[in-house]
């Protein structure tokens, strides 16, 4: 971890992120809101739960557990993988990563015919997985692009996994907020028919409305005077 090469720096780093946490949260009370931002994770951090490892997509499983397309033979069409996530402070990412403090660890697929495919990423762009830190957008994007189908037509499951190496998860609160697939035509493959499934389609019983037979009443005959 960065903690070897860079302690004084880390420990500065985390007491300054810290600090400002608090006057903005304390700032935040102060002019609470009702509104709620809500978005749709593939998972809630960065690295997972255990030892900064953990699945974040599944598209193919033998189980029947994880989320999967519901055309499987879709999956066979991915080419590139984007991880997109955020930080409580983005800017302040960038800014840790030009000053050389270490951010990275591995962008892992795994199927049959991947076993555990592993390729390392380095936030400074260093390594062999692309980096885009939008520090407008508030995002941290890393992609793996195979240029060829990264997993066979007769896998059995196709996950993406992420682990971190750096151990920076509680630091910077990074999130993962999407997952995106694409195909050798650039095209997100979630998009594409068969890629989700429909919702199910519920027959409403057509109930007959019951005939009500009405009493035919007779109208009374009055005689007028002539």
């Amino acid at each position: 971890g960065f903690s070897v090469y860079y302690p004084d720096l880390i420990f500065r780093r985390i007491f300054l992120m810290k600090l400002r946490r608090l006057i903005a949260a304390t700032a935040a009370a102060a002019v609470a809101t009702s509104a709620m931002v809500v978005v749709a994770s593939a998972v809630e951090h960065w690295g997972g739960d255990s030892g900064n490892s953990g699945l974040i997509a599944s598209w193919r499983t033998n189980d029947g557990t994880e989320p999967l397309f519901e055309n499987s033979a879709l999956v066979s069409t991915i080419t590139k993988i984007e991880i997109v996530a955020t930080a409580d402070d983005v800017e302040q990412v960038a800014e840790d990563v030009a000053d050389g403090i270490y951010m990275g660890g591995a962008f892992i697929v795994n199927s049959n015919s991947t076993g555990w495919s592993q390729v390392e990423y380095n936030l400074d762009g260093s390594k062999d997985i692309g980096v885009v830190i939008d520090t407008d957008a508030e995002t941290i994007t890393l992609t793996r692009d195979n240029g060829t189908p990264i997993f066979a037509a007769d896998d059995t499951y196709c996950l993406v996994n992420h682990h971190d190496w750096s151990n920076t998860t509680s630091v910077y609160n990074f999130t993962v907020v999407d997952v995106i697939p694409y195909n050798a035509d650039g095209v997100d493959v979630r998009t594409l028919d068969g890629a989700v499934a429909d919702e199910p389609v519920v027959d409403e019983p057509v109930v007959d409305e019951p005939v009500v037979d009405e009493p035919v009443v007779d109208e009374p005959v009055v005689d007028e005077p002539a």
